[in-house]
């Protein structure tokens, strides 16, 4: 096989990639937790460039989807997408082998790699010229979204977190969130091409397996989502997180009760972050104060400008967003406290007629899950009897009475669900989201009447 090396289509992140794997060849780039594979720099370069020149000739700009698990296979057609000027299209590994081609023709892809072998696809979509990447939204406010990114964008991306959270190259990231999701790409996927910074990953995980792999792969960085930390912090034995430094909570909003409970546990603090698909990395807080003691997110990402819009909409300019370099108003709502630290309010929805007042789901939600004890929640509007009520669910082991007694103390009578749901644990996506639609089965199954708030059992 002929070396490795750059072709005129290829992508800058292939040549940062091969500058990365020439300053270390015989390195461990990927060990597989569950596998026990592992890569070497130069062994990954050797692959994907075989899966590069393995493949027809295909135009540069098109859409290469693939449906590959955490690890080593990911990882190489990421790469080989960079070799050839292709747009690399990461899916969702669980969606089932029927249906993947529909799918990435719908989010369109032009073609799709399964069975190690090359699918062409009936997209519509056109070719994108100086595209990299193509990241897909996680659906949670309506139906996914394609957001293609440039060099410039991914680099920009990679060179802020990297600042901003203090990586290194003696670092070790432990990637068991979606490599494909935008926190993984951004959080996993970017430190391991552009500083050559480690990667161990799983595919599939039983919480108790992670401080065990921390401890033997000398686990020094930790991205996962609240969910992930909070399972973490209630392990029944005994459990050490030696060596990690650096634990990083991201994709759904952190509690102030999980943040204490994981840094009275382990006694290392959990380090906010906060990002979508369409701008990258937004907040981020350093010294792990932010989550535990004040309920934020931190403050701006190196390099990003943050403004908070009249109608209370988060608004940002990064070089990370797609585009040109503009303001981008994102659908979350926020604001800052005083020490100039970000604190989301939720995402911007329809207001409600409580009582000739209007209400926002978003604010009851916050105030929810601020309060002791209580590890997530969320709240909706619903009809009964031709009128608009807010409805909620909480994640606690408190009973609804106790929750209710809390948030009396908090907001005013008109302010207080009409139906409030005590849950020991919300149903999660993949990506450690709620799961609305399962969510909204649990209210399904109390009673109609719901001018009282009940409980369901969780």
């Amino acid at each position: 096989m002929r070396a490795p090396t750059s072709l005129p289509e290829s992508s800058p992140l292939w040549d940062l990639w091969l500058q990365t794997a020439r300053r270390f060849p015989k390195e461990t780039a990927m060990f597989e937790a569950d596998s026990k594979e592992t890569r070497t720099f130069q062994e990954l370069t050797e692959e994907a460039w075989a899966m590069a020149r393995s493949v027809p000739d295909l135009p540069p700009g098109s859409s290469f989807a693939y449906y590959e698990p955490n690890g080593i296979a990911w990882i190489r057609a990421f790469l080989a997408c960079q070799a050839r000027g292709w747009v690399a299209l990461p899916l969702d590994s669980t969606v089932p082998e029927p249906a993947r081609a529909k799918e990435a023709s719908s989010l369109g892809a032009h073609y799709l790699w399964q069975q190690n072998s090359l699918l062409p696809l009936r997209a519509e979509g056109p070719l994108q010229k100086n595209v990299l990447l193509a990241k897909v939204s996680s659906g949670t406010t309506g139906k996914p979204r394609v957001v293609h990114l440039r060099p410039e964008n991914l680099l920009a991306e990679g060179c802020q977190l990297l600042t901003s959270m203090g990586l290194k190259r003696e670092d070790r990231n432990l990637g068991i969130i979606p490599m494909g999701h935008s926190y993984g790409i951004g959080n996993l996927v970017l430190p391991l091409i552009l500083s050559g910074i480690p990667l161990v990953c799983a595919q599939t995980f039983v919480p108790s397996q992670i401080p065990k792999w921390i401890r033997d792969y000398a686990i020094t960085v930790f991205p996962a989502v609240p969910v992930i930390f909070r399972a973490l912090s209630e392990l029944a034995t005994p459990q050490d997180l030696s060596p990690l430094r650096l634990a990083i909570s991201a994709g759904s909003p952190l509690s102030l009760e999980v943040a204490r409970r994981f840094e009275k546990r382990f006694g290392l603090p959990l380090h906010n972050f906060y990002g979508t698909t369409e701008a990258g990395g937004v907040a981020y807080d350093p010294s792990g104060e932010a989550a535990s003691q004040r309920g934020a997110v931190g403050r701006p990402v190196v390099g990003v400008i943050v403004d908070i819009s009249s109608q209370g909409r988060i608004r940002v300019k990064s070089r990370a967003a797609f585009g040109r370099y503009r303001w981008l108003t994102l659908p979350d709502l926020g604001r800052w406290n005083a020490l100039g630290e970000l604190e989301l309010i939720g995402r911007m929805g329809q207001l409600v007629n409580v009582a000739g007042r209007k209400v926002g789901p978003a604010e009851v939600e916050a105030v929810l899950r601020s309060l002791p004890g209580v590890t997530d929640a969320w709240v909706g509007v619903e009809k009964r009897n031709d009128a608009a009520v807010l409805v909620g669910a909480v994640e606690t082991s408190l009973s609804v009475e106790a929750v209710l007694d809390l948030l009396r103390e908090r907001l005013p009578a008109w302010k207080i669900p009409r139906c409030l749901l005590s849950l020991k644990e919300f149903p999660r996506t993949a990506r450690g989201k709620i799961a609305l639609s399962r969510l909204k089965e649990e209210f399904r199954k109390v009673e109609p009447g719901w001018s009282k708030p009940q409980s369901a059992a969780g």
